[in-house]
Parts: C-alpha cells; structure tokens; sequence
C-alpha cells in the first residue's frame, strides 16, 4: 500500500492527477486519504477535500496524519487574518508539544508544521516571516534544494508580494524543475502580474 501511495505522489508531481487517484481511490489507510486531499486541494476541489478529511477523522481518529490534516483544513477554510492567527496558534502548540518532549522520530511531522504555520503567516501577510521560516531560519541566501514543494510554492508567494524579482525567477525556475506541473507555474505563465496569478 505505501508503494502505492508513493507512486501516486509521484504521478502527482508530475501532473499526472487522474491516474494518481486512481491508484489510490479506494485505500481506507491514512497517507491515501492525505493524498487525496492534497489532490483535492490542488485541484481546487475544497468541498471534496474536506469531505475526504471528514472521513479520514472517522477512520483514524488518533493518527498522527489527521492532526495534520486537521491543522491543514483550518488553514483551508480559514477566511480572515483573524482566523489564520487561530491558526498558528494552533500549531505553534503542536510545535512547541513535539520540540519539548525531543521527538526525533517525528521529524516529518515537524516539518509539516512548519510548512503549515509558514502558510498561517501568508495569510497574515506575513511574508518576510514565512520565507525566514521556511529558509531554514534565514532570509538570505535561499535554499530551494532544502525544500518540499509545497514550500517552494509559498515562498513564491512571499517572495512576489514583497518585490523580490531576481530571487522570485530563481524560485520560480526551481519549482518548475521539481513540479512542472504545479498550478502555481501555471498560473504564473499565463498572468499579465504576479498578483494576479497568486489572487486567484
């Protein structure tokens, strides 16, 4: 099964989504119903993505991997700078939880918290806070290789709204090397304005 799912997300990456879900449409265990929220949520299916949490709540209730999507669909339906505040809230409590009692088996989950609370901070329009985040704790240089797609994709973002261009084509150039296939590419290719393309 973790074969699978790892092949979905790699069909993923390279923007081959239907074939993915295929792959995973009807595994019960917690990474197939991660990736099929991810999906849902790359395709702009919010609805579906949270119907696809709603039951993944139902069957793994304890997993680690829904706590994370939990934090993943507050961030999804948050809807004011207030609540992404709720939000990082909440997972600098999990941060601070996972850091206090050194779980090292937990790395991954750290990082996923990070990636999420860096996302809580675009939605204050906290740039700057995010990159530093996400950039292993430094503004300058950035480190493109050190991160998930994910976090490529928001230090895009970022790096847009705060008028970076040299940096901005660089990170642009490298997640279109790692994820040809990401919306965020595809957006930007075909706007007039930066803004235009992250606002949608």
């Amino acid at each position: 099964m973790a074969e699978n799912v790892a092949l979905a997300a790699s069909l993923v990456d390279q923007g081959n989504i239907a074939e993915a879900w295929e792959k995973i449409c009807t595994m019960t265990d917690p990474e197939a119903y991660d990736l099929r929220i991810r999906i849902c949520i790359q395709m702009n299916q919010l609805s579906m993505a949270t119907e696809e949490f709603e039951r993944m709540q139902s069957a793994h209730p304890s997993e680690t991997l829904t706590e994370l999507a939990y934090v993943r669909n507050s961030l999804m339906n948050a809807r004011s700078v207030s609540d992404f505040a709720d939000a990082e809230g909440v997972i600098e409590e999990k941060i601070t939880k996972l850091t206090r009692w050194n779980q090292r088996d937990q790395s991954d989950t750290l990082q996923h918290l990070i990636s999420y609370q860096a996302a809580s901070y675009i939605g204050q329009e906290k740039y700057a806070d995010a990159v530093k985040l996400l950039n292993r704790g430094v503004l300058q240089p950035l480190s493109p290789a050190d991160m998930s797609v994910d976090d490529l994709a928001n230090v895009v973002v970022c790096l847009g709204f705060m008028n970076r261009p040299a940096d901005l084509d660089a990170m642009v150039a490298a997640l279109r090397h790692r994820a040809p296939a990401h919306p965020l590419v595809a957006k930007i290719e075909a706007a007039d304005e930066f803004v235009d393309a992250v606002s949608e």
